[in-house]
């Protein structure tokens, strides 16, 4: 008998790194709740089971096709959705090295100078939270990885690709006081921030389309495929396969 290989995903990354996973390719499966027309209120992580809820009845909508005209995505409206958990266990908070994946894509094109969060958790305050998001500080949306809502010196911001029209492959990086971002596989323009705030990274929440204050707010905009988070920082040869499985998923 031939032996057969198969693809790699990040559940080869192993327990000890995949912490979350969200995709929304769990639609019709007990990850993923759909109550009517797509609306949906439940989305469970693949890794260990992490629950993101609705705490409103405004939910993403999910649709087979909402990606790129081919790939299932749940599309959070801009205005009100956003999906919700309390219980971080597992995810790497306080000075713990992580790293935050999510394939998605901006549909917002007002120019403002606002950020809108694709994901963010830990705790409420500047320096205690961990996220990825858009902004625009230009003419064009860009990505962004932050520990801090204030602008500059905890955050880093893309400079070369437009957010707002292109599909999205994002990582960010959090060690110490370095972050770092990927964009579509590739290092962005700059691809590192050093002297940010320290990691501490706080256990309060965790939010999908949103940020993490009270009441939710700066409300993504658009579809979210997958949401990954992951403890520690990928060595070369995992980097280079987590690099190639996003990219391929965009494209």
């Amino acid at each position: 008998m031939r032996g057969f290989s198969r693809a790699w995903t990040p559940y080869d990354l192993g327990p000890g790194c995949l912490s979350a996973w969200w995709s929304a390719d769990d639609h019709g499966t007990a990850r993923m709740t759909d109550d009517g027309a797509g609306l949906i209120s439940n989305w469970v992580d693949r890794a260990q089971g992490l629950a993101l809820t609705a705490t409103t009845t405004a939910r993403p909508t999910w649709a087979s096709t909402a990606f790129n005209g081919a790939k299932a995505g749940l599309t959070f409206d801009g205005t009100a959705n956003a999906l919700v958990t309390t219980t971080l266990t597992g995810l790497p908070t306080g000075a713990v090295d992580g790293e935050i994946w999510v394939v998605c894509q901006s549909t917002r094109t007002s120019v403002d100078s606002a950020t809108y969060c694709a994901v963010r958790y830990g705790g409420t305050a500047d320096g205690a939270f961990r996220g990825l998001s858009r902004s625009r500080p230009s003419a064009n949306g860009r990505a962004k990885v932050d520990v801090s809502s204030v602008e500059g010196a905890n955050t880093l911001i893309d400079t070369a690709l437009d957010a707002d029209v292109a599909l999205l492959s994002m990582r960010g990086k959090f060690s110490g006081t370095t972050l770092a971002q990927d964009v579509n596989g590739a290092a962005a323009t700059p691809g590192s921030a050093t002297g940010v705030t320290t990691l501490n990274t706080g256990t309060t929440r965790l939010r999908v389309g949103s940020g993490i204050s009270g009441s939710a707010g700066n409300f993504w905009k658009g579809p979210i495929r997958h949401v990954l988070i992951l403890r520690g920082l990928l060595p070369a040869k995992e980097e280079a396969l987590m690099r190639a499985w996003a990219i391929a998923d965009v494209t």
